[in-house]
């Protein structure tokens, strides 16, 4: 009779350890953001990996973490544009 073996791979965690550089390049990509902004999102908002994806506009379900990408400006949007030369 075989016995399952035990499932060693890395699964991420509910927080986010800032010391840990496995933890900061893991988040980052999957935030797409620089790991300074991360840890800034961290100190501001705390490491719950929730909290830190709505600090993105990212959102986490089942495990999985969803960043819809920036919305368009339009009428009445809060997204402005990029400002040009006046």
């Amino acid at each position: 009779m075989r016995v399952a073996k035990e499932d060693r791979s890395w699964k991420p965690r509910a927080e986010i350890d800032v010391s840990s550089s496995h933890d900061m390049r893991y988040w980052a990509g999957k935030f797409s953001v620089s790991e300074d902004a991360l840890r800034e999102a961290v100190e501001e908002v705390g490491p719950n990996v929730r909290s830190v994806a709505t600090e993105f506009g990212c959102i986490v379900t089942d495990g999985e973490v969803r960043c819809d990408p920036e919305p368009e400006p339009g009428p009445g949007s809060r997204v402005s544009a990029a400002a040009g030369p006046p």
